[in-house]
């Protein structure tokens, strides 16, 4: 499946129909999968990684939950972990949620 994937995306970054950046301004991407349309090929890209591929390269601190996007598992330690959180962000202020690198069997664990 995740090679089908990927010729989707080599498909769209050839620029063959309507998903072709170069052919106006107002280009848009769509999902071949679910026929959502979006306005980069980086938010299609996201899109697929996180919806159809499962992945979650950000993980909490504080749990095992992994996200698809550093925002939500802000959000998810905010919310959840919140005296940790906001101990963790007084002796770090400058942190900034990376993507770890994760194997096929970790990616599909919860959201937040």
């Amino acid at each position: 499946r995740s090679g089908e994937l990927k010729s989707l995306m080599d498909n769209k970054a050839g620029g063959s129909g309507s998903s072709n950046p170069s052919a106006s301004i107002d280009s848009r991407w769509n999902c071949d999968l679910c026929q959502k349309v979006y306005s980069s090929q980086r938010a299609l890209r996201r899109h697929i990684d996180t919806i159809h591929l499962c992945k979650r390269p950000y993980k909490c601190l504080f749990c095992d939950v992994r996200t698809g996007e550093s925002g939500n598992i802000r959000k998810h330690m905010k919310r959840m972990h919140s005296a940790r959180f906001s101990k963790h962000k007084e002796m770090y202020p400058d942190f900034r949620m990376s993507k770890e690198e994760t194997d096929d069997s970790e990616q599909g664990n919860d959201t937040a």
